[in-house]
């Protein structure tokens, strides 16, 4: 296997996400989770439940503030998951990671 270095730097971050996706039949979930790293092209979220690799996901992300008088920024991005991981044991969680094909941070 060769190396490929990454596009985008991770920033490791944790942070309520509210998430969504449609299914095969046209039905929307949705869930919750927590971020684990965040980056430009996409994010890794833990949570129990999970979409399919392949789907579409909308993805909203409150993020704290710089400073107490700092706005907060709210994230919300359309990607799509590439990839789940499953709990390997007692401690550890399970969760996906998706890409960002668009990307949006505004203030809240």
């Amino acid at each position: 296997m060769r190396f490929q270095p990454r596009k985008f730097v991770r920033h490791r971050l944790e942070v309520p996400v509210t998430f969504s996706w449609k299914d095969r039949k046209g039905i929307r979930h949705r869930q919750r989770g927590a971020t684990r790293d965040i980056s430009p092209g996409g994010m890794f979220l833990f949570t129990p439940a999970h979409p399919p690799v392949g789907v579409t996901v909308g993805l909203n992300a409150l993020l704290p503030p710089l400073s107490p008088e700092a706005p907060r920024w709210r994230l919300l991005a359309h990607g799509r998951v590439v990839r789940v991981e499953l709990p390997h044991g007692e401690k550890s969680l399970a969760g996906f990671a998706a890409t960002s094909e668009q990307l949006v941070v505004r203030a809240d």
